[in-house]
């Protein structure tokens, strides 16, 4: 599928959003204790590390990218 420039601007302004309102749960979160979890993976300890507040923002930046992988044949890894 070739992109368009229009294409390309909505999947722009996707990708802004899905960014803006993650930083606005890590804003939120900001003063506040979180739950932390340590994983194996990583080869530094501040890769080992996951916060509830990562997942959360996770969730919503798929939550908004998603649909654009369908409309426009995308993959996202994660």
């Amino acid at each position: 599928m070739q992109l368009t420039q229009q294409d390309l601007f909505l999947l722009s302004q996707c990708a802004i959003s899905a960014a803006f309102q993650a930083g606005q749960i890590i804003t939120h979160y900001a003063q506040k204790e979180v739950t932390i979890k340590h994983k194996q993976n990583g080869h530094t300890l501040a890769s080992q590390v996951v916060t509830e507040v990562d997942h959360l923002s996770q969730a919503i930046i798929l939550q908004i990218l998603e649909p654009t992988c369908a409309q426009f044949d995308l993959a996202l890894l994660t």
